[in-house]
């Protein structure tokens, strides 16, 4: 009797019981998603490249996004359209939050002589801060660029305890003028140093190379000059040959050690040849030779032929263990999403995946341009993995979702046979750019849609159905 009253409060209290399948949660904006536009330029391209959970379960969400006004560069008394660095915040519920920046919008440019200015990370700090990176372009006429980074109060404004005003500017090349750059991910510190890593093309005498940097700031913003090369470590996943490297993603180990993640390239019998890598440096910004093959684990998928193999996202799990996400070539110009686990020490996990090969493909393959894309990844607190990127067809692409066990395979639960792609109503295009798990176990994404016009692209966010019970959302009380 007793159990029969319970399930019958259950029910009556229900507003709706939500599938756990990869569905949209129809509580969420509208219909399970949100657009953000900025359209403050007349190229109205807004982009969302990455995404941080507020505690309070509010989405911060930032990206590029052309605006119109004044410019070191613009005509005397005249106004120009430039790329700046474009923060959102969304409710709980995808409402966009209108106490944030300016109607919910923050836009920040670094007045140098450019007009691109691209965030490529975000992160929150301990007293709700928010800290956006990427790069601040340089030169109007020439793609160099400075490493720029902006914190904001929790109201969106600038925060005047951060560098001279709210932002700082760097350089990362060694002649110190800036260069060829990208700043692709960021964390913060249990003691407030910044962690930021990225890419840089340097100059030999006879070629070119690219190198992996990794910088840290102080909470500041001033470089911490007792982190590798004042401030800046460059560093090839391949010393004593001449590949690129491209630092994509950056986490901390439990001992305080920097865990750095990405691609490296290089020649092979004059065809080129990338694999996803993992460097781990000491605190001192030092490369640490105790980890995998002095200081690098490198990973070959190779099922492809021409060994195209990238990494742009990384998890550590409660194990330590390192999570990979991104692309490998399949078999001709087929690029699946991949997922590949390491233990600890960097060597491979051989409980991962189908038959223990420490990877797992995932395709898509829903038209003739076969690139399906892993650009993030998240673990919920089931130890499930969640791959988000982009699902392509013929032409365009769908946002596209993996869901696999915590052993690494497909999850049968969650869409069909473990993916889900979304094409929306009345947008096309559509991109998962950034993936997270809020406290009560649903995945939020982060990207970008086209909407209406082919050159009208705004900020997306999608929220998937979860483990909700009470439509009232009494559950999501603290």
């Amino acid at each position: 009797m007793k159990v029969m009253i319970v399930v019958s409060l259950i029910v009556a209290l229900s507003g709706t019981v939500l599938a756990d399948n990869g569905s949209l949660d129809g509580g969420f904006g509208n219909s399970g998603f949100t657009l953000v536009p900025f359209d403050q330029g007349g190229q109205n391209t807004d982009q969302a490249f990455a995404m941080a959970l507020q505690g309070d379960g509010r989405i911060v969400i930032a990206g590029s996004a052309h605006v119109a006004g004044s410019s070191p560069i613009a005509p005397a008394g005249g106004e120009m359209t430039f790329q700046a660095f474009a923060v959102t915040r969304l409710l709980a519920d995808g409402g966009i939050d209108t106490g944030f920046g300016l109607n919910g919008r923050q836009t920040v440019n670094f007045d140098l002589d450019g007009t691109a200015d691209q965030a490529g990370a975000v992160a929150i700090d301990d007293q709700g801060r928010i800290l956006v990176a990427g790069t601040a372009q340089s030169d109007e006429n020439d793609p160099l660029s400075f490493w720029g980074v902006a914190r904001l109060t929790p109201n969106g404004a600038l925060d005047s305890g951060f560098g001279p005003d709210g932002r700082v500017t760097f350089a990362v090349d060694e002649n110190g003028l800036g260069g060829f750059t990208l700043l692709n991910d960021l964390l913060i510190q249990p003691d407030g140093r910044i962690v930021l890593v990225g890419a840089v093309l340097v100059e030999l005498e006879v070629d070119q190379q690219i190198l992996a940097v990794a910088a840290r700031l102080n909470p500041d913003g001033s470089l911490d000059t007792g982190f590798a090369d004042q401030g800046i470590a460059r560093f090839s996943a391949l010393p004593g040959s001449v590949p690129e490297t491209l630092a994509m993603a950056v986490s901390l180990t439990d001992e305080g050690k920097i865990l750095v993640a990405g691609s490296v390239t290089v020649d092979v019998s004059g065809d080129s040849n990338t694999d996803l890598f993992v460097t781990r440096l000491l605190a001192d910004g030092s490369i640490d030779s105790t980890f995998a093959d002095s200081g690098t684990s490198r990973v070959a998928i190779d099922q492809g032929g021409d060994g195209e193999d990238f990494a742009y996202a990384m998890q550590r799990d409660a194990a330590g263990r390192i999570l990979l996400a991104g692309s490998a070539r399949s078999d001709g110009l087929n690029q699946d999403m991949v997922a590949v686990r390491l233990l600890g020490d960097g060597s491979p996990d051989t409980t991962f995946g189908p038959g223990g090969t420490g990877h797992v493909l995932v395709a898509f393959d829903l038209g003739e341009n076969l690139r399906d894309e892993a650009v993030d990844c998240a673990l919920d607190d089931q130890g499930r993995i969640y791959l988000a990127g982009q699902a392509a067809r013929s032409s365009g692409a769908d946002a596209g979702i993996v869901r696999l066990t915590p052993g690494g395979l497909p999850d049968p639960a969650f869409g069909n046979a473990g993916r889900v792609h979304y094409g929306l109503a009345g947008i096309s295009d559509e991109t998962g750019a950034a993936i997270a798990i809020t406290r009560h176990g649903q995945a939020i994404i982060a990207g970008s849609a086209k909407v209406a016009e082919p050159d009208n692209q705004d900020m997306l966010a999608m929220r998937l159905a979860g483990e909700r019970i009470f439509g009232d959302r009494f559950e999501q009380l603290p």
